[in-house]
């Protein structure tokens, strides 16, 4: 169902963003948590609601309408600072002291950032900014666009008078 919305979503989705979390994160949560049980020995039959939680929640993620950022505006061509050198020099020191736990921890705060950054920039969070189809793919349409979107619904195409001719309460 996923790669099914983002192949229909190709040429009009915005670049900058995934809507729902992309099928490799969540691959790296479910086997991320996976990789920590076999690391510091915890029993599967102890842990296994925890796993099905987490496998359903990465699942519930996939298709989602919360929007994770893509990475591709990130110029890679350019001239790279010796700081940034430093600091990617740094997270290898911190993934190499203990890659399943660090490894982990990225990739579930990655799960959490598209909910959080949703609830950050949406004024008022509807059901069809977490799940539904939306009219405009990867982007979150304010307050009024929803309202003007129920009325069309419920007025069965009567036209709708121009914004400016409204009052607002």
């Amino acid at each position: 169902m996923r790669l099914a919305r983002f192949n229909t979503q190709v040429g009009i989705a915005d670049k900058r963003y995934f809507q729902g979390l992309a099928s490799p994160a969540a691959a790296a949560v479910v086997s991320g948590f996976v990789w920590l049980g076999v690391e510091y020995d915890i029993d599967g039959n102890s842990i296994g609601i925890i796993v099905a939680l987490i496998t359903g929640l990465s699942g519930l993620l996939m298709v989602s309408n919360f929007k994770y950022n893509s990475f591709k505006e990130v110029n890679w061509h350019g001239k790279v600072p010796f700081v940034a050198l430093l600091l990617i020099l740094l997270v290898f020191i911190v993934v190499a002291t203990e890659p399943a736990l660090v490894l982990f921890i990225v990739f579930a705060l990655y799960a959490m950032a598209g909910p959080i950054n949703t609830f950050r920039t949406v004024d008022k969070v509807t059901l069809n900014d977490v799940v539904g189809d939306q009219l405009e793919d990867a982007e979150f349409p304010n307050s009024e666009t929803n309202a003007n979107t129920a009325n069309d619904d419920k007025t069965d195409n009567v036209e709708q008078a121009p914004d400016s001719d409204k009052k607002t309460p």
